[in-house]
């Protein structure tokens, strides 16, 4: 009996095998997961970014010999991101004439709207490392179609605990190439010097 039972069960073991595989002839088995590591890009140092502005300001004239002009810019950049402390990139905005009394347009047709094209630097001023308030730059140069040249340095602070994802806020110098009319009712190309407050998003 007892040669019985073990030549029965070795059969048993040697079939089962053979069942297991016959059965799963003709199923698909699903694919492995993708193991690719996480990246979080909130924290990485360097790479693209973005941001985004808008500010607005009003032209000054020390020798009163302009009228004054009061504008609103709205402004996007991308590039390139080396570290907190230098980041390049290409941006371009609109500028709008809300009060127009400074700037002639070349056209004479009324337009009230500037294209600044420009190429932008900033950093931070102090590492930023366990800060989330640190002192900033800014400095963009390029022209504007319908004025001319156009530069634009801002200083001011970064708020953000993150290595990305900050707000920013400051205090705005703004040279414009343009066709600028005097308090005299007379006009020639020149520059329009301009002060502006400006709010900020970058990632």
């Amino acid at each position: 009996m007892k040669k019985i039972i073990t030549v029965v069960s070795s059969c048993l073991l040697f079939l089962c095998p053979l069942v297991a595989q016959s059965s799963m002839d003709g199923v698909i088995m699903p694919d492995k997961p993708d193991t690719k590591p996480y990246v979080d890009y909130s924290k990485k140092v360097s790479g693209f970014w973005a941001g985004v502005d808008v500010s607005s300001g009003a032209s000054i004239h020390i020798d009163n010999a302009y009228k004054t002009s009061v504008t609103t810019n709205l402004n996007a950049v991308l590039g390139y991101r080396f570290n907190s402390f230098c980041q390049l990139g290409l941006g371009a905005g609109v500028k709008v004439y809300a009060l127009q009394q400074d700037r002639i347009d070349p056209k004479n047709d009324g337009n009230i709207i500037s294209v600044p094209v420009f190429f932008n630097v900033r950093g931070v001023m102090m590492n930023p490392r366990s800060r989330e308030v640190v002192p900033c730059w800014s400095l963009d140069a390029g022209y504007a179609f319908f004025d001319g040249v156009y530069v634009a340095p801002t200083i001011g602070i970064r708020v953000g605990s993150l290595e990305r994802h900050h707000f920013l806020a400051g205090v705005g110098y703004v040279l414009q190439g343009s066709e600028v009319c005097r308090t005299d009712g007379t006009h020639a190309p020149g520059y329009t010097h301009s002060i502006q407050l400006k709010l900020g998003y970058q990632f």
